[in-house]
């Protein structure tokens, strides 16, 4: 029976229409291309390219490796290497049971010695690589020419996920587009969720990866395809659902997947009215809210009062087109300085998301809550 699925990777079968997107990566791999994929968070990129595009690569490539990093909050230029380093090791481990891969493995790896050992789970072989390199820089270089060398006879996928991140460490994005220069035959994607700092990377003249790749956008999925999406799923509850309820739902988790399998998911849980009516669904989010209170209160917790009192703001004037314009600033009440300094903290934390129309919480269920704990019911 399939079910809602949310806050984890989905599998094909569970990610609602992105057939566009997959026949383009798809597209871009088979050509060794560069594709630049970017949306908002809670879009389901992760899941698109990891269990979609990467299993299909490696299913149509017999001779294929796929290498995937989460540069998510990487923290120094020795952070980037070893995470790009473990996800060789993996795609390494992936193919591991083919014995001829074993014994040629050693002949790409010149400055590495490849260390063979088995999962204590499972028993299958794990790739570890060990190596003589000091500088961090070193290790980065190494790993590419290794990488350069496997490519002359394995189709390589490198996935680098959450790259805007790369921004805070000094030199990296020079070194980084200077590595994957070399990789003429490999395709490359790089994913990312913050776009005020992909703009800065991808359009900015003066950054080394200007102008970078093929832009693959996620954008929102059309409601006609939600519509027999839900009906499937919902049918398992025995629940029907019409186009005003499908309507109903996206529009109230602002057309965000993730939000939107949450609430679906919550319904099919709770839910006894057999025919799910927009009165129906909004009861629901009501009760979601409250089921997730302690949680999102326990979270404001952790932000100061300055910071708290720019959260509601934008719940309540959302979206916020400009930060610095006084109509937001007065809802604040804080200075314009303090309100641009946590709005851009908190869009870097993820708290935020700069859509087309401005900055909002980036958690649908979170922006509700707040609207209904610390907006006065007149402005609602």
């Amino acid at each position: 029976m399939k079910t809602f699925k949310f806050g984890q990777l989905l599998a094909k079968e569970d990610i609602c229409n992105r057939e566009r997107e997959i026949k383009l990566l798809k597209k871009i791999c088979a050509e060794g291309g560069r594709a630049v994929l970017y949306g908002s968070r809670r879009f389901g990129k992760t899941s698109l390219v990891k269990n979609v595009t990467i299993h299909d690569f490696l299913k149509s490539e017999k001779h294929s490796l796929g290498v995937y990093a989460d540069l998510f909050q990487v923290d120094s230029l020795h952070d980037a290497s070893m995470r790009i380093q473990v996800a060789i090791e993996t795609a390494f481990s992936e193919r591991a049971r083919a014995k001829s891969f074993l014994t040629s493995i050693q002949n790409y790896i010149k400055h590495f010695r490849v260390e063979i050992t088995a999962d204590p789970l499972s028993g299958a072989p794990k790739l570890a690589l060990v190596g003589s390199a000091v500088r961090d820089e070193k290790t980065l270089h190494e790993l590419f020419v290794a990488l350069k060398a496997l490519s002359a006879d394995y189709r390589i996928l490198l996935v680098l996920d959450e790259f805007q991140d790369i921004a805070r460490i000094a030199g990296l994005e020079a070194q980084l587009r200077s590595e994957i220069q070399t990789l003429s035959d490999s395709a490359v994607i790089l994913l990312g969720s913050k776009r005020h700092l992909l703009r800065e990377i991808f359009q900015d003249e003066s950054r080394p990866f200007y102008g970078f790749g093929v832009d693959v956008e996620i954008g929102t999925i059309d409601r006609g395809h939600w519509l027999p999406y839900m009906q499937e799923r919902f049918a398992g509850s025995k629940l029907r659902v019409d186009a005003e309820g499908v309507d109903a739902i996206c529009e109230t988790m602002r057309d965000v997947p993730n939000s939107i399998q949450e609430l679906c998911q919550w319904i099919s849980l709770n839910d006894e009215s057999r025919h799910l009516e927009p009165a129906t669904i909004m009861k629901h989010v009501a009760d979601l809210i409250e089921n997730k209170s302690s949680r999102y209160f326990e979270r404001l917790a952790a932000f100061s009062a300055k910071e708290r009192a720019v959260l509601v703001a934008t719940a309540r004037l959302g979206p916020v087109s400009s930060i610095t314009a006084m109509g937001f600033i007065q809802a604040t009440g804080i200075s314009a300085t303090a309100t641009k300094a946590a709005m851009l903290r908190f869009a870097d934390q993820g708290v935020l998301d700069f859509a087309e129309d401005g900055y909002v919480i980036t958690d649908p269920i979170f922006g509700l809550f707040l609207r209904r704990q610390f907006v006065h019911e007149g402005e609602k």
